[in-house]
Order: structure tokens, then C-alpha cells, then sequence
């Protein structure tokens, strides 16, 4: 029996073989094109979209439709308890993806749909993405180092050694670049919390190096090298007591000081605007990356193609000022994770205490953690980004397991100007004779549809009592977009956004005949069917 998601794999296939292409006159990231080695284009092209996954219980969500140019799909660090013959750390995937240490190339992501339901593995989505052209990385560090684990990789040998071990996981990935995702505040700012037993500048500019020299002679399709540095990271800071590996009194920049040592080794830098509240106001937000561009201080300034800004990823509106959020939150709240605190300076309002300018008391709220509404990233951030640099890099969030369906995705990726093109073909209704064994929930689930969409289709039938052989419709899906309706949303802004036609097709195919009642009754949180077959170009 074909099922939903096999139809669109056969579709998508025959692409491949074929190639089902849609050109829109725009010069964009070829991901949405469907075409192998976009990921080269990707790089070179602004207004690129990114993802985090690092949850095996959504990464069998993403597959060649979603709207991400990159994703980087696990996390390497320092296995917890794993040594090696000389007595160093083993890497390998240290998140939920991680299998039997040091990593399974076989880590299991989840179980596929449909009446077989097979086992879905990490070596079998990276592929899938990258035939869609997407570009996928593996990122090294994030939260799961600490100040000790690097430490112990801070001399030239050793971090020459974590470079190539790290390097080794992802060419049998078949992975196409390496994020270093650097959190150790302790090693790079002063003030910070407890002593580090490192200087962490030359540290990184090391690791870069040795990083980029192992990747070029490894077997990987791409050699994608960037870093995700948090926010104060890129600010200048006059070295205190508290930091012994710089002269006091001296100022210093850790990630302007690297992109001045190595910046050519580096594709691009994602800047973490999460877990930083400090730079939640969009004014702020935008201030810094002007800076960063402009230069400032003695450094010279980074190209804005070579940058990206990241925010949570929430399928909820947060409501500014309300402290509340509407929309389908009840499956994958949002992304919180704000567990660590930087010293930066206070905005107006605050007051330093021991935590500077970040109480405990608001641990993990959606201000703590960075969290803003759509409205406010697509209007107040990306919008004035766009008119300001035309070739910025693009955006990105942390992390997918909060938008499994891509609500959040697409607005961010129809807000950087880029046209959808690579969706999933209508899928034609079909039939289905029950054997032995069936119920309603296990047919509908088996062919991705929910129930009450399976008895709908099927009014003479009775599912509390389903006979084998009784013959059931399955109902075919149109090639839609789903959007969520955001603060702002109104038909007219709708109809310009994806220059449709007419108010009545945006209606029509939402089930509605009466255009007037359904446009004044938009809801905020709603979710809407965009019918993508009538775009026009952008």
C-alpha cells in the first residue's frame, strides 16, 4: 500500500532522475531546487535559512521539503567516561543521537511511517537531505563542554588530534562541514564564571586551523567550517585580575581577534542571540551586527555574508507583555534552554548582582532565553537586516524539536525573499481493503492521516466496529504550505505576501466560499493552507 510520505518519495525520486526543476528568475540557494551539490551554492548566497536538531525524536521529521538550507544535525564532544590507549577523551555524539558510544552510524532516529514501519538512521537522513541539496553539519562542543573538557585538548598536539577525530565522525557521516560551537565563557571573557585552566583564544584559533587543514584531505563532499559564537563574544573587553592568560588592563575581542587570525578559513559565523536577553530588543540586536560589519576598535570589519543571526525556535506567538503564548504549542513548547549566563552589561533597568543582569528567578522563561515572536523577528529584525545588507547571510534557530512542522520555518525563510519551490507533489486519493487486525487509528496512522480525516472521508462506515475487506477512501492532500496566522496576518497582507491572485483562492483553499467571513475571522494561531501552486513569482 502507498502511503503519503511514500508517494512523496517516489515523487521526489523521479525528480532526481528527471529533475523537476522551478526557476522564479531569483538568484537563491539551490536547496529548494532539489538539485545534489547545492550545498556549494548555498554557501555563497545570502539570506540562507539553518536549523539545530539534536533530538532523535524530530529528526525523522525532517526530510527534503523542509525550508533549511543547512541543518546541523548532532552535537561531538568529550564521551563521559571513554578514554583512549594514552589515556585522552574519545569523541563521539554526545546528545540524544549518540547511539553506543563513541557514536552509531546507525543511531536510531525514530521508526519511518506506514504499514511496515521500519527503523529510520542517522546514516540515512543525511543522505536524503543532501540529495535535496541541503547542506549538513555537525557541530562540536555546545553545552555538553565545560571549561575541563577542552582544557584537557589545549595544547597544540591535542588539539590537533581533537580536529582530526572530529573530522574522522563526520566523513563517515558522509557530512558535509563542521560547526565549532565554542561556549567556554570562562576561557574567553573576564569576570566569568570560576577559574579557567586555559586561554581559550589561541585555543580556537588553533582548533580552526586544524580543523580546516584535517578536512581537506578527508573524504567529505563539502568542507563547510563555521562558528557559533555567543553575542558577547564579539565584544570588546579590558582583561581584569580574574583572567591570567591576558595582560591587565589590556583589551582584547575574542571572535574579531579570530576572524582577524583565521577569518578566511571560515565560512560564516552564526551568532547566538539566545540565551542572551540582553540583545532581545531588535535595536540592540541590529546595533551589534552593524559594529561587526563596520569594524570597530582596531578590527577590521566582517563581511555581512559571512553572518548569521539566530533566535529559539517556537511554533507559539509569544505575546510580548503578556508573558503568555497562543498557537499549537501543546506538542513542542518552546526551546528554552537558558541555562547559561554571560557577564555583559546591564540594559537600562537592571541591576548587576551576582548573576549580572540575569536572575535566577527568570531561568528559562522566554525572555531569558532569547524568545521573540515572528512578528518581531521577520518585521523588527529581518526586514531592516535585508534593507541595510542585501547580501547578509540569513537566519537560523535553536532548535527543531519546537517547530516539527515548520510553522516557524517558513516564515522566517518567505521573510528573506526566497520563493518555495521544492514541495511535496499532490498526493491523489486512493483506497484501502481492510484485513484482519485493522482499526481506524492504526489505518489512519499508517497512512498519515488523522483519524477524524479517515472518517470524514468514510461516512457510511462504521469505525467502532470495522470489518476485513470493507474497502475505505483515503484521501488524497494538495501540494499546500501551512502558515500560521502571526500578529499582523490579515488576507491583503497574505494575498501580497505571496502575490496570489485573488483573496477568494486564499479562501477556497481553506474551505471557505464566503471570502469576506473567513478573512475577518483570522485568528491569531490559526493554521492556514497556503495553495502554493498559484504563487507567482516573487
Amino acid at each position: 500500500m502507498l502511503t503519503r510520505k511514500s508517494l512523496a518519495q517516489i515523487f521526489f525520486i523521479s525528480c532526481m532522475l528527471q529533475g523537476c526543476s522551478s526557476s522564479n528568475g531569483k538568484s537563491t540557494p539551490s536547496s529548494l531546487s532539489g538539485s545534489p551539490g547545492g550545498c556549494q551554492a548555498i554557501i555563497n548566497s545570502p539570506g540562507r535559512t539553518e536549523i539545530y536538531v539534536n533530538d532523535n525524536t524530530r529528526v525523522a521529521d525532517l526530510d527534503q521539503y523542509t525550508p533549511y538550507d543547512i541543518v546541523i544535525i548532532t552535537f561531538v564532544g568529550n564521551v563521559p567516561g571513554k578514554f583512549d590507549s594514552v589515556g585522552d577523551p574519545v569523541i563521539g555524539i554526545t546528545g540524544s543521537l549518540a547511539g553506543t558510544p563513541p557514536y552509531a552510524k546507525k543511531g536510531l532516529l525514530g521508526l519511518q511511517t506506514g504499514r511496515n514501519r521500519q527503523p529510520l538512521y542517522l546514516a540515512d537522513r543525511i543522505p536524503l537531505l543532501q540529495q535535496a541539496g541541503k547542506c549538513v553539519l555537525l557541530a562540536l562542543g555546545g553545552a555538553t563542554m565545560q571549561n575541563a573538557d577542552y582544557a584537557v585538548w589545549a595544547t597544540p598536539d591535542k588539539t590537533t588530534k581533537l580536529a582530526q577525530q572530529t573530522v574522522a565522525i563526520a566523513a563517515d557521516l558522509g557530512i558535509d562541514g563542521i560547526d565549532i560551537e565554542f561556549e567556554d565563557s570562562a576561557a574567553l571573557l573576564p569576570d566569568s564564571f570560576g577559574p579557567t585552566k586555559y586561554n581559550g583564544i589561541p585555543f580556537i584559533t588553533n582548533l580552526t586551523t586544524a580543523i580546516s587543514t584535517a578536512m581537506q584531505s578527508a573524504p567529505m563532499p563539502n568542507k563547510v567550517l563555521i562558528h557559533t559564537p555567543q553575542p558577547p563574544y564579539l565584544e570588546t573587553y579590558t582583561a581584569t585580575p580574574s583572567n591570567p592568560y591576558v595582560p591587565v588592563g589590556q583589551k582584547y575581542n575574542p571572535y574579531m581577534q579570530l576572524m582577524s587570525a583565521v577569518g578566511d578559513k571560515i565560512t560564516w559565523l552564526n551568532i547566538q542571540y539566545y540565551n542572551n536577553f540582553q540583545w532581545n530588543n531588535p535595536t540592540a540586536l541590529i546595533a551589534q551586527i552593524d559594529k561587526i560589519i563596520a569594524g570597530f576598535d582596531g578590527y577590521a570589519g566582517i563581511p555581512a555574508i559571512k553572518l548569521m543571526a539566530g533566535k529559539p525556535v517556537g511554533q507559539g506567538l509569544w505575546i510580548p507583555g503578556s508573558g503568555t503564548i497562543t498557537g499549537p504549542t501543546q506538542s513542542y513548547p518552546i526551546e528554552s534552554d537558558a541555562g547559561t549566563r554571560y557577564p555583559t552589561p546591564c540594559a537600562p533597568g537592571e541591576t548587576p548582582g551576582k548573576d549580572p543582569c540575569n536572575t535566577q528567578g527568570i531561568t528559562n522563561s522566554p525572555q531569558t532565553a532569547g524568545f521573540l515572536d515572528l512578528t518581531t523577528i521577520t518585521q523588527q529584525i529581518i526586514a531592516p537586516l535585508k534593507a541595510k545588507y542585501p547580501s547578509f547571510g540569513g537566519f537560523y534557530g535553536w532548535q527543531h524539536r519546537s517547530d516539527a512542522l515548520d510553522y516557524w520555518a517558513r516564515r522566517i525563510f518567505v521573510s528573506l525573499n526566497r520563493t518555495p519551490t521544492n514541495i511535496p507533489a499532490a498526493i491523489p486519493a486512493t483506497t484501502y481493503k481492510t484485513v484482519s487486525g485493522d482499526f481506524g487509528y492504526r489505518v489512519a496512522q499508517n497512512n498519515g492521516i488523522s483519524l477524524a480525516t479517515l472518517i470524514a472521508a468514510n461516512p457510511n462506515v462504521n469505525f467502532n466496529n470495522l470489518q476485513p475487506g470493507t474497502t475505505l477512501t483515503i484521501p488524497g492532500a494538495p501540494s499546500p504550505w501551512n502558515w500560521i496566522i502571526s500578529a499582523g496576518d490579515t488576507c491583503d497582507y497574505l494575498k501580497q505576501l505571496f502575490s496570489l491572485p485573488s483573496y477568494d483562492v486564499l479562501a477556497n483553499a481553506n474551505g471557505s466560499s464566503n471570502t469576506s467571513a473567513f478573512c475577518s475571522g483570522l485568528q491569531l494561531g490559526q493554521v492556514l493552507i497556503i495553495p502554493v501552486g498559484q504563487l507567482a513569482p516573487f
